[in-house]
């Protein structure tokens, strides 16, 4: 994407309400849908596509007329990825606009504010794109209101696959692994890599280092040379794809040659493309593009009708977001309030076209999507993304078993 496309869309992006189906879309009765997300500002790059895709994907849905005769309105809020921006949507959204719901896509340091809100004023909270979900999802101390549909599980959970992942890759290449850790310095990512080094203890993998990088850091260089001092050959993160970036690029330029196992963002496929380096493994708990599902087509198709200029991998997290939101508005059905939507998702059972392998089935008690893990390397051979490994679906408590194909 250009320089010029990049400010355009950010500009857009930005501005305090977007309506999704234009001047002419909105009814008497419209469904009013917030939003609040990392449209502008460090963290964009991961959180932008999921809202322009969720946007494109209402868009649609208005254009077949909407949920149960009423048109959907889109309030697009950009928080920056900053909490005191987040504190101030959720009063907008939840007090002033009186939304139905809220579907929140940004860092989770933005998180705080926006529960607090939804618990006050009882509005669902749809964790969407590439949000994760917060550890205690399925315990007594869950927020109510707040919904897992993101690609990223809690940090538990993702730890329980990217350790064994590592230990996998590491006996498919005869290897003794020697794994670092690497986390942004923000408290759900460091809860990541922490979880992960107890995971390493109980399998028998060797952490030889662990690093937690400022999320403003302009240089790692000093932290990529402990983890060549402490012998790594393998590394993996629970971090925003820029830490993983800036990490590798600073180790790859000190001679390191070692595989880094990365858990994925909204353009992980893109960065497998960009990056060419065939040791970097993204391991989503969703399909790329490249396994050429149906679903894929129908995206495409809607970008080129509204004119979205982004790939296909960087718009489905926001397309399987959108088709949340439709089975939830449609399940809940005509006079739908934020009490009747909260009860709705309970039981709601969504399936997304195999962009998530496993349906979104949220219980009382239990607010996560169910997960299910894969890999995916840079192939020399073929110049094109490669899938390594076979789907896994992740168990409560048990270390995922990763199979890596021939």
């Amino acid at each position: 994407m250009s320089e010029r496309t990049k400010l355009l869309y950010a500009t857009a992006l930005a501005c305090l309400a977007v309506t999704a189906g234009g001047p002419g879309a909105l009814a008497q009765s419209a469904i009013k849908i917030g939003v609040s997300g990392a449209a502008t500002g460090p963290a964009s790059p991961n959180y932008a596509p999921n809202i322009e895709a969720f946007r494109m994907y209402v868009r649609s849905l208005n254009d077949r007329g909407g949920v149960n005769g009423s048109k959907v309105e889109l309030i697009v809020l950009d928080d920056k990825a900053a909490p005191s921006e987040a504190a101030s949507n959720a009063k907008r959204l939840m007090d002033d606009e009186q939304v139905l719901a809220v579907g929140q896509m940004s860092l989770s340091s933005t998180y705080a504010p926006m529960f607090q809100a939804a618990a006050r004023t009882r509005t669902p909270v749809l964790i969407l794109g590439m949000g994760v979900c917060p550890a205690n999802a399925n315990t007594p101390q869950m927020n109510p209101y707040v919904f897992c549909g993101g690609s990223t599980s809690d940090p538990n959970t993702a730890a329980a696959w990217q350790v064994p992942l590592v230990r996998a890759l590491g006996e498919k290449n005869k290897d003794k692994v020697k794994l670092a850790l690497v986390a942004m310095d923000i408290p759900i990512s460091r809860q990541g890599v922490d979880t992960m080094e107890k995971i390493a203890g109980t399998l028998g993998v060797d952490v030889a280092d662990k690093q937690a990088i400022p999320p403003a850091a302009a240089d790692v260089s000093g932290a990529a040379a402990r983890i060549i001092s402490k012998e790594a050959n393998y590394a993996t993160s629970y971090a925003p794809v820029s830490t993983t970036v800036q990490m590798l690029g600073a180790l790859r330029r000190q001679g390191w040659n070692g595989w880094y196992v990365h858990n994925h963002s909204s353009d992980a496929e893109d960065t497998l493309r960009q990056l060419k380096d065939p040791k970097l493994v993204m391991s989503p708990e969703y399909a790329f593009s490249v396994e050429k599902l149906p679903i894929f087509e129908q995206i495409a198709a809607a970008a080129k009708k509204y004119d979205v200029n982004m790939p296909v991998d960087k718009l489905s997290l926001g397309w399987a977001s959108g088709m949340v939101l439709e089975a939830a508005l449609k399940k809940c059905g005509a006079g739908c309030t934020r009490e009747k939507l909260a009860d709705a998702l309970i039981g709601l059972n969504v399936q997304t076209g195999g962009i998530y392998p496993d349906p979104i089935n949220w219980t009382k008690e239990d607010h996560r999507r169910p997960a299910s893990f894969v890999a995916y390397v840079w192939d020399d051979k073929s110049q094109s993304v490669k899938r390594i490994s076979e789907w896994a679906k992740y168990k409560d408590g048990v270390p995922v078993v990763a199979k890596m194909t021939n």
